[in-house]
């Protein structure tokens, strides 16, 4: 089974959010993969349609997203390391030094 980490901002209305949805519901009729989600803001009006998929949603609920906690860090380092794979839906600048 290949984990795979999908990351996101927020659950906001938009394109991205959209794409994720679609993808992440075709991941899950795939027996040999498992998606979860770590999300940065924990809002949006998609939040309800992604956690009725019934998969993992990681929420780091961060007020702002260019300060990053310790338990935060610990939450994605953790993340990521029981992922195989790992992608990003947006580019967020800090968390590509981690």
């Amino acid at each position: 089974m290949i984990k795979v980490t999908h990351i996101i901002h927020d659950f906001n209305f938009g394109g991205i959010s959209s794409v994720l949805y679609n993808l992440v519901s075709l991941q899950i009729e795939n027996a040999l993969i498992e998606p979860q989600i770590l999300v940065l803001k924990d809002n949006g009006d998609l939040k309800s349609d992604f956690n009725s998929l019934g998969i993992k949603i990681i929420s780091l609920n961060m007020k702002h997203t260019y300060f990053f906690k310790y338990k935060n860090i610990k939450e994605i380092l953790e993340s990521f390391k029981t992922s195989d794979l790992i992608h990003f839906h947006n580019f967020h600048p800090y968390l590509c030094f981690l």
